[in-house]
């Protein structure tokens, strides 16, 4: 059983189901009949036309992504996200969170991919890559 600080992320028998259950759902690799699957924003005609639509959209206290990312009215939230993190890892992932940080890095182009363009712009693969960590 893993104990806070000992470097395990998950239990034996957790990961045992987490693996069972990977191997039984539907594959999401695209394929020449399927689209890659994306983040999208919300369609610009519902954004613009329908009255009131941010209301069911858009983020009250925490942002995950790029989109509201860095905005002045989710900083409480985007402090929430900071200690959990640091929490987490600090209890459960401490010696993982190098690994994790590279891999992360490592497939950056491709994550910035799935998100709408002009939303990634505004970020370098350093910055994006510890937005992707600690909303993860």
């Amino acid at each position: 059983m893993p104990r806070a600080g000992d470097g395990s992320c998950v239990g034996r028998k957790g990961l045992a189901i987490l693996k069972s259950k990977l191997e039984t759902s539907p594959s999401s690799s695209p394929s020449s009949s399927s689209p890659k699957l994306k983040c999208p924003k919300v369609p610009k005609r519902l954004r613009e036309k329908v009255k009131g639509a941010k209301d069911y959209y858009a983020p009250k206290l925490i942002s995950l992504g790029p989109y509201y990312h860095g905005e002045s009215r989710l900083a409480e939230g985007e402090e929430l996200k900071l200690k959990l993190a640091k929490d987490y890892i600090q209890n459960y992932c401490k010696e993982i969170v190098d690994a994790f940080y590279d891999k992360i890095s490592s497939i950056i182009t491709e994550l910035k991919d799935y998100y709408d363009e002009m939303s990634t712009k505004k970020y370098d693969d350093d910055e994006f890559t510890v937005m992707m960590v600690v909303d993860g």
